[in-house]
């Protein structure tokens, strides 16, 4: 058996593909204090170098340019995974591709039922005009294979919540030390439509959002593996 590698190994493995993953995002990367992370973003919002995307930070850099590292499959460049993800059609494709995985889920829960009748399950409980109460198996199996209802399309507001400071700025636990802010290559005052896909070319669970730099408050969004 192979031995395993020791921390100090998987720590410099990791640094290793943040470097090369960081050298390969094909956009600017920029830092700011978490504090003053709005502030950070209107001043590049008004510096004609690009639009600022405010990222998050460590964590949600590291979801973000996973796809950038060397060995990540399916690897593809940016420009492919725009051309992919500029044919998707929002809501629609989003919420079929997201019925397609529930039909999926349910139906390897059928063939497990079949297989192994007695497989074990999670605890679902319920509140209702009764009190609390666990459901029985039968009502659990049924709970798990019922097919959701999606919710209702709305419209998007024509004027967003103000808000203090940018949500991915922050946890629960407080105002983060540090985020990271992207420049993407875009003219000042002319619409451009940011669109995700996953790096397979499958679509992202973001939706496609066309922003113009007139009428735009605030970017607030965090970005998954998907540019």
């Amino acid at each position: 058996m192979a031995a395993q590698p020791t921390p100090e190994e998987i720590a410099r493995r990791k640094r290793e593909f943040r470097e090369k993953a960081m050298a390969a995002f094909p956009f600017e990367l920029l830092e700011a204090a978490g504090d003053r992370a709005l502030a950070t973003w209107e001043q590049l919002r008004d510096g004609g170098h690009g639009f600022p995307v405010v990222i998050g930070g460590d964590d949600s850099l590291d979801l973000l340019i996973g796809p950038f590292g060397p060995n990540y499959p399916n690897q593809r460049t940016a420009a492919e995974i725009l051309a992919a993800a500029s044919t998707i059609r929002h809501p629609g494709d989003l919420a079929a591709h997201m019925a397609d995985g529930e039909a999926k889920a349910r139906e390897y829960l059928r063939q497990l039922l079949k297989s192994r009748p007695d497989a074990p399950l999670p605890k679902m409980i319920v509140t209702d005009s009764n009190g609390t109460r666990e459901l029985t198996r039968e009502e659990t199996w049924a709970a798990m294979l019922r097919e959701k209802t999606p919710p209702p399309v709305g419209e998007w507001p024509a004027e967003a919540e103000s808000l203090p400071e940018l949500s991915v700025a922050r946890t629960y636990r407080g105002v983060l030390p540090k985020v990271y802010i992207a420049l993407v290559p875009t003219e000042i005052g002319q619409p451009f439509r940011l669109t995700c896909a996953m790096a397979d070319g499958t679509p992202a669970r973001s939706p496609n959002i066309t922003l113009r730099h007139c009428d735009l408050g605030v970017i607030d969004m965090a970005l998954n593996s998907s540019v």
